[in-house]
């Protein structure tokens, strides 16, 4: 990195509300969530806009590379969870959180409000996202097929 300022060639709405940010662990992309549900995948080579990924719903509220940095994972105000190849910016998986969970917690699907994404992360190996979620409720799902591994939710009482 130089220093220079990174340039995109318009600004979106929303961006100086961003939610995430996040350096690829090869050094090569930068990754801001925004609150009008893009991400912005920055080439830190030549500092402009490598991605716009876009097709969230609402607030775009967390991102995370994989390890290799070849996936990022993005999650939503409503609980969607879009997995990315970094170097198409294309959408290679997507799932949603709140209808995989609400079985799990024993709420009737129209009973869910949603379930906010606070945070995602990859594992170590990239082969599972884990989030967390407005409630106490962290998941980790299979990145090659969108299912639910585990659920776990804080203990109430």
């Amino acid at each position: 990195m130089t220093g220079e300022r990174l340039k995109p060639p318009a600004e979106p709405p929303g961006i100086n509300d961003q939610r995430t940010i996040a350096f690829s662990p090869d050094g090569r992309y930068l990754l801001a969530t925004v609150y009008d549900g893009t991400a912005w995948l920055w080439n830190l080579a030549d500092g402009g806009p490598a991605h716009i990924l876009c097709g969230h719903v609402g607030c775009t509220s967390a991102g995370a590379f994989s390890p290799d940095s070849s996936k990022l994972a993005t999650g939503d105000a409503e609980g969607n969870i879009r997995i990315w190849d970094t170097d198409t910016g294309r959408a290679v998986r997507q799932f949603k959180a709140v209808r995989n969970l609400g079985v799990d917690l024993g709420l009737a699907l129209e009973e869910i409000p949603g379930l906010p994404l606070e945070t995602v992360c990859f594992t170590p190996d990239g082969a599972a996202v884990v989030t967390a979620h407005e409630g106490g409720v962290v998941a980790a799902w299979d990145t090659a097929t969108g299912d639910r591994l585990a659920t776990v939710q804080e203990h109430q009482g």
